[in-house]
């Protein structure tokens, strides 16, 4: 109900601001909200959107920016380029979880795997 309220106004467009983790983002509502059944899509954030309020997320910085990089990809979201590092995906994948984006999840989990799979081709193939 407030999603569909948001779609469908000027706040769907209006810069909205997060401190995530001391460090302040800035994106719209409707990015926040593409994904109703994470964190940031919740009922209680779009409040805080709509009355302006920044709220404080105590969480790494650094991968947000990955974070918002997947929530800025319209569709497919298969489309979205993760890190190619496996530290960083990891840390990605436990990150994405915590903000409750089971797509970026799964997009994660099956990049990781396939990364793997590679790996282990490569080195058979080394022997």
């Amino acid at each position: 109900q407030i999603l569909r309220k948001i779609a469908s106004s000027k706040m769907a467009t209006t810069p909205v601001s997060l401190n995530i983790g001391g460090k302040v983002y800035t994106t719209s509502a409707k990015t926040l909200t593409r994904y109703p059944s994470s964190i940031l899509g919740s009922d209680e954030m779009v409040q805080m959107y709509e009355t302006g309020i920044v709220p404080f997320l105590d969480r790494d910085p650094d991968l947000f920016a990955h974070i918002l990089d997947f929530l800025r990809t319209e569709a497919p979201f298969s489309e979205y380029i993760p890190p190619p590092e496996t530290y960083t995906c990891l840390r990605l994948i436990k990150e994405a979880k915590s903000y409750k984006l089971v797509e970026m999840v799964s997009l994660l989990e099956a990049y990781h795997r396939e990364q793997e799979k590679q790996k282990a081709a490569s080195a058979a193939s080394g022997l």
